[in-house]
């Protein structure tokens, strides 16, 4: 493991930086690889369950998209002086509508049942009853539950979020953070200038009622005014990826965002959206992003979404306005690359400060 050593300040060195993931085809992951390489830093990835990689300086997991436990049990006999550095490039998401006392308990609690990092018999106990009851039942508190653990045990350098809200619940807790967007890559898809014939189309699982009540009344608008929706929710139709999705996107002219919660962090949908020069339809939500309604998406109440997506299909100049705004800005300011490069160059920051040398 990496001791750091050879971080001179009178020599160039770019860290070796290495990648969590779960699945080895993972959509999210792979881009992030190759931004890293781009950026000039040594890659390599290693599975969740796999051995931490000796060279690794600095560990990025984005996510997270399973458990840490294999990971951290690792990470945390490493010795400090051979430790890489650690950023955290939390991308799910939490319940905050409650007060921080309460969050803190249930992150706790959730997290020692579910990842027993700290094993303990009440933990344990729960743990049973949760499986018993509903498996993954908690795991937005659990998410909590391992940054609280993961800081409590000085374990995490870099905490890095997308949603604002989030970051707010970070400080409350007396955890630093830094807002970093998600970022565009070019794997997200490309515009092919495609007829659009699809009015609205949805992507994801619906999970809650609410969201079920207004996806499905905006296709019976829409129908009514002769437009065309598509869902795909992995029950009406299969969810989709890859060659798929870009052509369907490219079809379409808006993509839905309703949000199952007001603080909800799903802004990954912005930049595949604009990738394939479709146009973003949200609700509006409580976190602050860098797109501006009417200039990169559109957002309105649901109640007006129907009226929204008919006048925009009349109207396509001003769509194609906010359509080729997005791209603009996902591709030239909020890319993937960008977004990596501010946590590479904090976490260099990090390293040559534990190695008492000055940047």
């Amino acid at each position: 493991m990496s001791s750091h050593s050879r971080f001179n300040p009178n020599t160039i060195y770019k860290p070796t930086v290495a990648s969590l993931l779960w699945k080895s085809n993972s959509g999210v992951h792979l881009p992030q690889g190759n931004a890293i390489q781009q950026l000039g830093y040594n890659h390599c990835f290693f599975k969740y369950d796999e051995s931490i990689p000796g060279n690794a300086d600095i560990i990025v997991i984005q996510g997270p998209y399973g458990s840490l436990l294999p990971f951290i049990s690792q990470y945390r006999e490493i010795p400090e002086n051979k430790k890489p550095i650690l950023i955290y490039w939390f991308q799910q998401n939490l319940y905050i509508s409650m007060p921080l006392w309460l969050q803190y308990f249930l992150g706790v609690v959730y997290s020692g049942a579910y990842n027993t990092f700290e094993p303990n018999p009440f933990y344990l106990t729960f743990n049973k009853l949760l499986n018993k009851i509903k498996p993954n039942r908690g795991s937005r508190f659990a998410n909590l539950g391992d940054i609280l653990w993961l800081d409590r045990n000085n374990l995490l350098d870099m905490l890095a979020t997308p949603a604002s809200e989030y970051q707010k619940v970070f400080t409350g807790f007396g955890i630093d953070s830094l807002l970093i967007p998600r970022g565009y890559h070019p794997d997200y898809g490309e515009n092919r200038d495609l007829s659009r014939y699809i009015a609205v189309l949805w992507m994801g699982k619906i999970r809650t009622e609410r969201r079920k009540r207004i996806i499905h009344g905006l296709r019976v608008e829409l129908a009514n005014e002769g437009l065309e929706m598509l869902v795909y929710d992995g029950i009406e139709k299969p969810f989709i990826f890859g060659e798929e999705r870009t052509n369907l996107l490219n079809r379409s002219w808006f993509v839905l965002n309703i949000l199952a919660y007001p603080t909800d962090e799903i802004s990954i949908r912005y930049y595949i959206a604009a990738a394939n020069g479709a146009v973003i339809l949200t609700e509006p939500g409580k976190n602050e992003y860098p797109f501006i309604n009417r200039v990169h998406l559109v957002e309105c109440p649901p109640e007006e979404m129907a009226e929204t997506v008919s006048y925009y299909i009349n109207h396509p100049k001003e769509w194609q306005r906010i359509s080729q705004n997005a791209y603009k800005l996902v591709s030239q300011e909020l890319t993937l690359e960008n977004s990596i490069s501010i946590m590479l160059t904090q976490a260099k920051k990090i390293i040559n400060k534990k190695c008492n040398i000055k940047s």
